[in-house]
């Protein structure tokens, strides 16, 4: 198990090193998903600006629990039934930690 958590430490490592000298638009998203960096993801997704870079950056921010990036990139591709179902969940969180401060 030790050597498995050292390959995949060292993996991520080598694409967050990577990510620092790539210019190419595609490949910075590529590695940045694969590190798991969201911020240039969607940094890199505005850029490119197609359905599947959105696509790939909603299932990464839905893996990481990052429902702000995930909401973005619904309202960016054409997933409208995803985005209502977000929006509804959202709405009835807030509400509920509006409740809670009352």
């Amino acid at each position: 198990m030790t050597l498995v958590r050292s390959y995949i430490l060292k993996k991520v490592l080598i694409y967050q090193i990577a990510l620092h000298f790539v210019q190419d638009k595609t490949t910075r998203f590529d590695l940045a998903i694969e590190c798991g960096n969201l911020d240039v993801a969607l940094e890199m997704a505005k850029s490119i600006d197609r359905e599947d870079t959105w696509s790939r950056l909603g299932q990464q921010a839905l893996k990481q629990g990052n429902h702000k990036v995930r909401f973005l990139s619904s309202q960016l591709s054409s997933w409208a039934l995803e985005l209502i179902l977000l929006s509804t969940v959202l709405d009835r969180r807030n509400r509920l930690s509006t409740n809670e401060e009352l």
